[in-house]
């Protein structure tokens, strides 16, 4: 019979990760009347492709590194090596992702089109914010693994209060300049 400790471990933990995700999904929530409100329809489901697409891309530039964080981490038992193993991982993740996106950012140079309809000002800005992300999800990632939950919590609704601050300053700014509400984002993605 299963011991209650790992079983109340692994209830206790659900309820903590899965809570701060509902938190963080709700603060996403929270700026859809924001938006709705504050830009167009068309530009509404701009706004929404750029941030799937950042999305699928954080997954494609991370490589699988919060699997192989999760499948080795536990394995090390020196600190030291834990942390170098780990810095390593994010560092390879990083600068793969930072060689991706200038290759991106070329292809758009050359081709001399707005991508999606957002001018090249704002793509540079989204290209130069990915490693940031990339960067942001692997850390998330080994908090999670290393159970550093206060770490963890402050990580995940201080980017979300972030996220929601520059939608809400956008909204105050009454532009409707989806460009400048992509810039805001991608520079809050890459202070987060």
């Amino acid at each position: 019979m299963m011991n209650s400790s790992p079983l109340k471990l692994i209830f206790t933990d659900t309820v903590f990760y899965g809570g701060l995700g509902l938190i963080s999904r709700g603060f996403t929530f929270l700026t859809f009347p924001l938006l709705t409100r504050a830009i167009t329809i068309d530009d509404f489901a701009l706004f929404d492709t750029f941030t799937v697409l950042a999305s699928f891309l954080i997954l494609f530039l991370t490589f699988g590194a919060e699997s192989i964080l999760f499948r080795f981490i536990p394995e090390i038992s020196d600190k030291n090596e834990r942390s170098r193993f780990a810095l390593s991982l994010i560092i390879t993740v990083f600068v793969l992702s930072a060689l991706i996106s200038f290759l991106i950012h070329l292809i758009v140079i050359f081709s001399q089109h707005d991508l999606l309809g957002i001018k090249n000002t704002s793509l540079i800005l989204f290209l130069m914010a990915l490693p940031c992300l990339v960067i942001y999800n692997s850390v998330e990632a080994l908090l999670r693994i290393t159970f550093q939950k206060k770490r963890f919590a402050t990580l995940v609704i201080g980017n979300s209060i972030l996220i929601l601050g520059v939608i809400f300053t956008f909204t105050l700014l009454n532009n409707r300049n989806i460009d400048l509400l992509v810039t805001m984002v991608c520079l809050a993605w890459m202070f987060s």
